[in-house]
């Protein structure tokens, strides 16, 4: 059974609509000079809860705790409860990033802050012709991520992000380099409670939609290049069979992702990288064990492989009730996006 909006609410839900679309059209109209391949390494870009990556990215329109608002900052609007939350994630054998942050509901709306941490290789290259900067150490950055969301009207939740990104590359003549800029994000999540009405089944449909990336331009070594910038779109699907005691003894969540690369860049190989996908599902045992597996294809191709290529991760979580205490442990594998190993990810959550 569907619930429809009022007129008064979908003429604001059409507004709404009008703004992402009027901030689209701002994405198109810059010059490109974008590094897809390089920045999805960065913390930037770095998911805030090591099941994103577990379940390939596709958390566009999750709500389930703990919400990753670096994925979709609306699913923060969605918490409860006070969340601090802790993911790392290790990178074939000397690249690593790192995430830690709290989520706050409070009676004006629901806030979150993330520091995120990347500490490896440097994800420039020097076909880039970046001069001495051909030999790298390695690359340290860092960003801050600072989240708003809230319910508009209905079952329609808004949110933003506002990130601060600090670069710091040092050479073999240990010359440093910085750069630093400041982005935005934009998303948005509408529910619907209950699409099948039999007894004893639950379930619920979010669509998720999200602009990522917008700001000014990355300054790096005398050259400037714009962030990549993604229009995210998607749905999660959740149904679960509770027994007699409103306990779940099973839960089915499904979510996908579509994902545009608004600013590719022709002249760096890009033309053929805008779109990809990701596919993810999580099943809930007696409200305490998760078994998750996600796919994504990859958006670009490199030397060690092609555009399309399908990436698979798998996990396991686990969630413990302590008191007024929730416990919530991830752990999983993945074939590495970015094509230089397997990558093993880590997150712990504290809900209050």
């Amino acid at each position: 059974m569907i619930s429809f909006l009022p007129p008064a609410a979908i003429l604001k839900s059409k507004r709404t609509l009008l703004c992402f679309v009027i901030l689209l059209s701002l994405c198109n109209n810059q010059k490109i000079f974008s590094q897809q391949e390089n920045f999805l390494k960065s913390s930037l870009y770095s998911p805030s809860d090591s099941k994103t990556l577990i379940l390939g990215g596709s958390v566009i329109a999750n709500d389930n705790e703990p919400q990753d608002f670096k994925t979709n900052p609306a699913s923060i609007s969605f918490a409860k409860n006070i969340i601090l939350t802790s993911n790392y994630i290790r990178i074939d054998k000397n690249e690593y990033l790192y995430n830690a942050g709290v989520i706050l509901p409070t009676g004006i709306g629901n806030w979150g802050l993330n520091f995120s941490k990347f500490d490896g290789a440097d994800y420039f290259y020097d076909w880039m012709s970046l001069g001495d900067l051909a030999e790298i150490k390695g690359t340290t950055d860092n960003t801050i991520t600072l989240s708003y969301g809230n319910n508009l009207i209905g079952n329609l939740n808004l949110g933003a992000n506002i990130n601060f990104l600090q670069s710091k590359t040092t050479d073999f003549y240990n010359k440093e380099f910085n750069a630093s800029q400041t982005s935005f994000d934009f998303g948005l999540i509408y529910s619907f409670p209950k699409l099948i009405d039999i007894k004893g089944y639950k379930d619920k449909l979010n669509f998720g939609m999200a602009l990522q990336g917008i700001g000014g331009k990355f300054n790096y070594h005398n050259y400037e290049y714009n962030l990549p910038k993604y229009l995210k779109l998607g749905f999660m699907y959740r149904a679960s069979m509770p027994d007699f005691d409103n306990y779940e003894l099973v839960s089915f969540t499904l979510n996908w992702l579509y994902r545009n690369y608004l600013n590719s860049d022709a002249t760096r190989g890009e033309a053929s990288q805008k779109d990809s996908w990701s596919l993810g599902l999580e099943t809930c045992l007696y409200e305490h064990v998760n078994i998750l597996i996600g796919s994504s294809v990859l958006p670009y191709s490199t030397s060690y492989s092609e555009k399309e290529d399908i990436v698979f991760s798998y996990g396991l979580g686990l969630i413990i009730n302590i008191e007024k205490v929730k416990l919530l442990i991830n752990a999983g594998y993945t074939s590495s996006e970015y094509n230089i190993g397997d990558a093993y990810t880590l997150g712990i959550n504290v809900c209050y």
